[in-house]
């Protein structure tokens, strides 16, 4: 079981912090900053729009040449009747091993309505009351890419889980702590063991 903390963060205070440290954003799209050098990423906003940039690169080009920058990513974990809610990942870096439902932050979103938008937008499932949990920093050296995960727990609502996104999950289902399914997610991995800001110490509680 995992236990809720009482402390809640200031989202937009948190977010112009990484965004100062890795990401500048503005409306047309995104600058990227990685070890002194700009990299301009005018993807835009609205999904209809066209399919190239300006210099004539596709977006999964511009995604590629980006691979090497931070992003941040969200994930959540649901609990039902002392059980969590966990997806086997597939044609996606992790491939095979299981993880929450989360995902990539969206413009303007907040980490709170990405952890419900995921959690439904993957299982079916709904979940409300969504509290902060930590912050995971993950390096996954084999797929060239840098994750810093937001973690949140929402409370179970409604929905059975099934596969929604079958082009980026194989598996779904419910799990007791003391017997998860392996492999686990880096960044499950890391939350579990305590690899996390504030400490999993006295964040966690009854785990496996």
């Amino acid at each position: 079981m995992l236990e809720i903390r009482s402390y809640q963060p200031d989202w937009g205070e948190a977010i112009e912090a990484l965004q100062r440290r890795y990401i500048t954003t503005n409306p047309r799209g995104s600058k990227f900053v990685f070890n002194n050098r700009e990299l301009q990423f005018d993807r835009p906003i609205d999904p209809g729009g066209p399919q190239q940039g300006a210099d004539g690169r596709t977006w999964e080009e511009r995604e590629a040449v980006l691979s090497g920058v931070p992003r941040v990513g969200v994930a959540v974990i649901v609990e039902k009747e002392g059980q969590v809610l966990l997806l086997r990942r597939h044609n996606v870096h992790g491939t095979g091993t299981w993880s929450t439902p989360g995902g990539h932050l969206d413009w303007g979103e907040s980490p709170e309505d990405c952890a419900v938008r995921e959690a439904y937008e993957e299982t079916g499932v709904r979940i409300g009351e969504v509290r902060f949990l930590a912050i995971t920093n993950d390096v996954f050296e084999a797929e060239g890419k840098h994750y810093v995960t937001l973690w949140m727990q929402g409370r179970y609502l409604s929905g059975e889980p099934s596969v929604q996104a079958a082009h980026e999950m194989s598996e779904v289902g419910w799990f007791p702590w003391e017997a998860l399914p392996q492999p686990l997610f880096l960044p499950l991995q890391h939350l579990l063991e305590g690899q996390c800001d504030p400490p999993g110490s006295d964040l966690l509680r009854g785990k496996s």
